[in-house]
């Protein structure tokens, strides 16, 4: 099982860079690791919340907010 989980975890980091690679060759690359960074920080609040039933705090959904803002922004931008 180890070995399964070991495997999907390089396949989906390659894919990951493969898509930030693509990323920065449309976009200027501190906007497109901002989007990068952004998006992964909000996928894995939310991936805590519904997989692993974490609690929201008072400020993480505006806290959320502001990053989703920030990173339409620097689309928008750039």
């Amino acid at each position: 099982m180890k070995k399964v989980l070991s495997i999907t975890s390089i396949i989906k980091k390659g894919f990951a860079f493969y898509c930030l690679s693509h990323a920065i060759s449309i976009l200027p690359a501190g906007v497109a690791y901002g989007v990068w960074t952004g998006v992964g920080s909000v996928g894995i609040t939310l991936t805590g919340i519904l997989w692993f039933k974490e609690k929201l705090g008072i400020y993480q959904p505006i806290s959320l907010c502001f990053i989703l803002i920030g990173v339409i922004g620097l689309k928008m931008a750039s």
